[in-house]
């Protein structure tokens, strides 16, 4: 069985739960306290001695099966990511949708090879999905405001995933309370205890590489790495619309000078033709 390995760019961790299905991290590798515990190697030697602490992985994976039955692991959700603007490239678009929780997908809608100015994330738990709404909805990106919406069946799905979630948390911390010292400490931290540093952390990357850009567009700085790259992009996409609507303007002026030339063909017609039948009256009267 393949090792896991996080989708590119994407973040190194997830929500309480697993990896995706079918995958095993790499040995030694745990994610940060709160989210998804890991299986341990099954090909690694057992120590004669379980690791001490909350970071043993027999912790995290008997918290992982408590979450597993408390039914708050591997559930995809489904988010709608609106109004992206043209010049905007999906990489960026999947970078911030990533900072706020891993994906299983992330597909722009495309039209004849063009992308459209929506497309459809999919993440692999409640929590990513709900971060991205709370920190990237109404996002200024480029020079329109993100929309992100779920549909009735999501809406019901986050509201009952919640529901679950308190009430794992709550008869999690009554358990913990009748635990000594000692005990507590073999124990993998309380899920969804940090779920507000996450929300810091998710928005101040967003935010850094926004003022990146925006500050390089202003000053018309160069820069390195990411923020470069898409300030590049952004630079050279916002060039092809500019021109693109030069074009436009040059074309509807065109047809609007074609347009006019022909009404006044037109007339100039219509005034001969009736002068010819003005003069043939008159001929015709004098007879």
């Amino acid at each position: 069985m393949p090792p896991y390995m996080p989708p590119p760019g994407a973040m190194l961790h997830g929500p309480p739960g697993l990896p995706p299905p079918g995958h095993l991290p790499p040995s030694g590798h745990l994610p940060p306290p709160g989210f998804p515990p890991a299986f341990p190697n099954p090909n690694a030697p057992r120590p004669a001695v379980l690791a001490q602490g909350p970071k043993s992985y027999a912790a995290d994976y008997a918290m992982h099966q408590k979450l597993i039955s408390a039914g708050l692991a591997g559930q995809v959700t489904n988010v709608w990511v609106g109004k992206i603007s043209p010049i905007i490239e999906d990489s960026l678009v999947r970078k911030f949708l990533e900072f706020c929780g891993p994906l299983t997908a992330w597909d722009r809608v495309e039209v004849g090879g063009q992308p459209k100015s929506f497309g459809f994330a999919k993440f692999s738990h409640g929590e990513g999905a709900q971060r991205a709404l709370r920190l990237l909805n109404g996002l200024k990106l480029g020079n329109e405001e993100l929309l992100l919406r779920v549909d009735t069946n999501t809406t019901e799905q986050l509201a009952e995933y919640e529901k679950k979630k308190e009430a794992f948390i709550a008869k999690e911390k009554e358990e913990r309370s009748k635990l000594s010292e000692e005990q507590l400490a073999q124990l993998a931290p309380l899920p969804f205890s940090d779920t507000e540093d996450r929300d810091r952390e998710a928005k101040r990357n967003i935010d850094l590489i926004l003022t990146g850009i925006n500050t390089a567009l202003e000053e018309g700085e160069e820069h390195e790495g990411l923020v470069g790259k898409e300030v590049r992009v952004y630079k050279e996409k916002l060039a092809n619309v500019e021109r693109g609507k030069r074009e436009k303007e040059m074309e509807l002026e065109r047809r609007k000078k074609e347009k006019e030339e022909q009404e006044n063909r037109e007339r100039q017609r219509r005034k001969e033709r009736e002068e010819r039948e003005f003069r043939e009256r008159e001929r015709r009267t004098r007879k």
